[in-house]
Order: C-alpha cells, then sequence, then structure tokens
C-alpha cells in the first residue's frame, strides 16, 4: 500500500490577490520579507497566507492590503463574490480609518493628474494600515504626504513653466 501523495489546498482569493500584487508591487517584485516587515508580520506567517495554509483575519488582511494598494472596494467585491467573510471586513476596517489629508486632496483633485492622486491615496493607503501608529502620527504623515506632493509638483509645473518662457 503506497501513501497517498497530499494535494495542495486551494488557495483562497484574497491569497492569490495579495501575492499578485506584491510581485507588481515596486520594487518588482516587493520581496515577502519587506512586506512583512512593512506591516509588522513575521514573513513565515505572511508566507502562510499567501498559500492558503493560514486565513489572514481581517486587521491583517486590511494592513497587507493597505500596503499593497488593495482598496476597500477589491476587498469587498472579492469577498462577497467568493463568500469570504474575513475580506468584506478588511474592507471595512480600510474604510473605517479617515483622512485627515482628504480636504486638501480634494482641493487639488482638478489640478493634480489622476496617476499622482492614485499614488497619493496609495500613500494614505499604506499609512493607515501601519499598525502601531497613533492617530496623531498617522494623521501627522497623511497630511505631510499630501502637503509634500503638493509642493513637489508645483515645483515641477513651475520649472516647466520656466522651460516652456525661454523656448
Amino acid at each position: 500500500m503506497t501513501a497517498a501523495t497530499p494535494q495542495p489546498a486551494e488557495v483562497p482569493p484574497e491569497a492569490a490577490l495579495i501575492r499578485a500584487r506584491r510581485e507588481d508591487t515596486p520594487p518588482y517584485p516587493l520581496s515577502r520579507r519587506q512586506l512583512a516587515l512593512d506591516i509588522g508580520m513575521s514573513p513565515a506567517n505572511l508566507a502562510r497566507i499567501e498559500s492558503g495554509e493560514y486565513q489572514a483575519k481581517p486587521d491583517w488582511l486590511a494592513a497587507i492590503a493597505g500596503r499593497l494598494g488593495i482598496t476597500a472596494d477589491e476587498l469587498e467585491k472579492l469577498g462577497r463574490e467568493h463568500g469570504r467573510e474575513n475580506a468584506v471586513k478588511a474592507a471595512a476596517i480600510l474604510r473605517a480609518r479617515p483622512s485627515t489629508a482628504a480636504p486638501a486632496l480634494a482641493a487639488a483633485a482638478g489640478s493634480v493628474p489622476e496617476s499622482v492622486l492614485r499614488a497619493v491615496l496609495q500613500g494614505i493607503d499604506e499609512i493607515r494600515a501601519t499598525p502601531g501608529l497613533s492617530r496623531r502620527e498617522r494623521e501627522a504623515l497623511e497630511a505631510e504626504l499630501v502637503r509634500g506632493t503638493l509642493a513637489y509638483v508645483s515645483a515641477h509645473v513651475g520649472q516647466i513653466r520656466a522651460a516652456a518662457r525661454d523656448r
């Protein structure tokens, strides 16, 4: 009698999304170790989540999603389509994290390219997903991200205008 070869467990859809997005996040690919360090998780536990061995709890799933730029809408849709309750709960966690940077970002929306806005929103999601930050620290980081980005973009627009005038 021969021993049966164990079949690999089916990878949950949120685990597949995490791995795909991690591999598509700069620096390409973002290493599992770096992602784990960024969110305060052990690389071994992240590997278990990606492989489907562990089901990520909603707070960890939200932290991972925030760092990788996975939106609350993506998580919720995935959760509802595949009956993954933790993904739906993680989406709610992401949505519950208020941003003090939102007013400044909204004011800039008409004058800043969409790609810049997306990058700022991803940065805000990463800040929100960082475990251990106080509300004051998170608000300060979000506001500084928006201020710094707007200052950078404004400076470059000024340089472009000056170069155009000098032609």
